[in-house]
């Protein structure tokens, strides 16, 4: 759950971020501490004739890749991460900027009296003892950093130039009453959206497929249903969790555990230890099958309101696969780890009690706080139930490896599956296809690795994997090949059945739009859209959200965009939209003057970044076309 609930990087989010980081070294007093230039070290570039050290370079390489693992709450990046967020070209273009930048500030004539200096380097925290400037934790900072006050001085100097320049960048951009004006009257702009969706489910049963059909399909692009190498694969699983009910922790155990350990058990701020149970948002959120996923969720509700265990109804229903084999259980967590929805809800609750449905953007829980924490140490009796669980899992799971060694180590001659059954662990023969993950479940990987490793009739392990041990060995090796229809029917279906129903959902979408655009009214023309028309409540241009419709923000953009009584169609994910405006509301002048300087401050702020930007580029370009500038691209770093 909580990786669940963490996992947010997509595409769009990877570019924030990397615009993010850029702006960190844009008009900002950067106190670059410790480096130094060493003649004899290749230089990454050169501005100006000027050399931009490794050592230099390696400090913005540094403070680009802390500034990300603070933003990803203190992770640690692995390589492919460090590419993926192209952290080696930001730290260059960063430190190169910062030169042309240097650079402009003194064509510009730009300078920094004494008074200013010495404001800054008074107001720096690293030379503050309880508020306060203080002479000897400047000296000392100074000399832990080989810096003498000359030196530190003239540094200074330089980046209050840079923001100097910067600010008289960003501060010049003009914005008027009009565009203020605007703003207001395009941000608060209301409206009611009348909409029709015509989902693939109202055109299903018009699909017809035969196997001449999907045949014919197959062979339209061979390519995508070749199968890759599959290997036939016996295992063996000793799950720790089908262990704990054989394991007694005794009362002078746990004892013994927290007095060594007491330092551990120090909460910094409140948590909750809760549970929980997911009913996951349905791949195709259609009005129906949210709400018959809704429906599920109410009635698993209303059991456990008439007493059901929560942890066996969470093995049982909860759609989040990392929390459900432990009943739901997420442990402790502080406030803010979790959604926004999640974590008011947990925060909110009694120890004890169970909520009702909350609504995130993951789907519906159900949740039931165990426990909670206030912000300070924790009492033997607060723990106990803690250490406990913890120490139970540990002798599961050490039980769980005994039994897998013991299968290993046994020379009998019995079969695996013999031998599975004698110490009580699990045992199965499945096929994965090459690149495919164990029955499609998240932490496969080192069992998939370690399957397409071995030779067919070798057996290996242990492997540890899904929390698991595992024994494996492999029956046969199936090589990569066109297949006969019967053995990828089933995927072939699907992708025909898709296109069919979407293709013939646009059409029908196509008559609905050129109906109700002659003049038919949108429920009269819906009757084979097998739905009725609705109206939203009102909404704002910026909006994401209309009536629980994921990634509405496009509905509500095509809607203001629709000249009165004017249609469209809008396409979210697989399901049309024909809309129309239903009620338009004017923006509240009178409100006006309350919002007029926050609109103003934020148009100044937005037109400032795009003005920065624009002179950065200029300074680059500049530098590129005047010869200036030269890049050595073998860059040596750590990460």
């Amino acid at each position: 759950m909580l990786q669940i609930l963490r996992d947010r990087a997509s595409g769009l989010f990877v570019k924030t971020i990397l615009w993010t980081l850029v702006l960190a070294f844009i008009g900002t007093i950067v106190v670059v501490w410790g480096y130094g230039r060493d003649k004899r070290e290749k230089p990454v570039a050169r501005v100006a004739g000027t050399p931009i050290t490794q050592a230099e370079y390696k400090l913005y390489y540094d403070s680009t890749l802390r500034n990300l693992r603070e933003m990803f709450g203190g992770q640690e990046f692995s390589s492919d991460m460090i590419k993926q967020f192209n952290v080696e070209k930001i730290a260059l273009d960063s430190v190169i900027m910062d030169r042309l930048e240097y650079q402009a500030a003194q064509d510009a004539g730009m300078s920094v009296t004494e008074a200013e200096l010495k404001m800054t380097i008074g107001n720096t925290k690293d030379f503050q003892r309880d508020g306060r400037f203080d002479k000897a934790a400047f000296f000392a900072v100074l000399k832990a950093n080989r810096l003498t006050p000359k030196e530190y001085e003239k540094r200074m100097r330089r980046e209050l130039m840079v923001r100097k320049i910067t600010r008289l960048i960003s501060d010049s951009v003009p914005v008027t009453d009009q565009e203020v004006r605007n703003a207001f009257t395009s941000n608060n702009e209301q409206l009611k959206i009348r909409y029709l969706a015509v989902t693939r489910q109202a055109v299903a049963s018009k699909v017809k497929v035969d196997d001449k059909t999907l045949e014919e399909r197959m062979k339209k692009e061979s390519f995508r249903f070749t199968l890759p190498e599959q290997r036939k694969v016996e295992r063996v699983t000793a799950h720790p969790e089908d262990f704990r009910s054989g394991q007694k922790i005794s009362d002078s155990e746990v004892q013994t555990y927290y007095d060594a350990h007491k330092s551990d058990f120090v909460t910094k701020e409140d948590e909750v230890r809760a549970r929980h149970i997911l009913f996951e948002t349905p791949k195709n959120p259609t009005p129906e099958a949210m709400a018959e996923t809704a429906k599920k969720a109410l009635s698993v509700l209303d059991k456990l309101k008439k007493g059901a265990d929560f942890a066996e109804m969470a093995k049982k229903y909860s759609n989040d696969a990392g929390s459900a084999k432990q009943g739901g259980d997420l442990g402790f967590f502080p406030r803010g780890r979790m959604v926004p929805e999640f974590d008011k809800a947990a925060f909110a609750l009694p120890a004890g009690k169970i909520s009702d449905l909350v609504k995130t953007n993951f789907g519906w829980h159900i949740i039931k706080v165990e426990e909670k924490h206030a912000a300070g140490p924790l009492k033997f009796e607060e723990a106990a139930k803690s250490i406990r669980e913890k120490l139970v899992n540990d002798a599961a799971r050490l039980e769980a490896q005994r039994r897998i060694s013991l299968i290993l180590a046994d020379k009998s001659g019995k079969s695996l599956e013999e031998l599975a059954k004698t110490h009580k662990c699990n045992h199965g023969i499945y096929t994965l296809k090459a690149g495919e993950r164990t029955e499609n479940l998240q932490g496969s990987e080192p069992l998939v690795k370690r399957t397409f490793e071995i030779h067919k009739g070798e057996t290996a392990g242990p492997v540890e994997a899904m929390g698991a041990f595992h024994i494996i060995r492999l029956l046969d090796v199936i090589p990569p090949h066109q297949p006969q229809l019967a053995e990828v029917r089933k995927e072939v279906e699907e992708v025909f059945r898709k296109e069919e129903e979407s293709r013939l959902a646009g059409e029908m979408a196509d008559a609905i739009l050129k109906d109700v655009r002659a003049g038919a009214d949108l429920k009269s023309a819906s009757k084979e859209a097998k739905e009725l028309p609705k109206e939203s409540g009102f909404v704002k241009r910026h909006d994401n959200a209309v009536d629980g419709i994921q990634q509405g923000n496009s509905l509500i953009t095509a809607a203001f965009a629709l000249k009165p009584g004017a249609y469209d169609k809008v396409g979210i994910g697989d399901t049309l939209y024909v809309i129309t405006v239903a009620e338009k509301k004017t923006a509240d002048m009178a409100e006006f003057d309350k919002e007029r300087g926050k609109i103003k401050a934020g148009i100044a702020f937005e037109k400032g970044r795009a003005a920065l930007r624009e002179w950065q580029a200029a300074l680059r370009k500049d530098a590129d076309n005047r010869g200036i500038l030269t890049i050595d691209k073998q860059i040596n770093q750590e990460s």
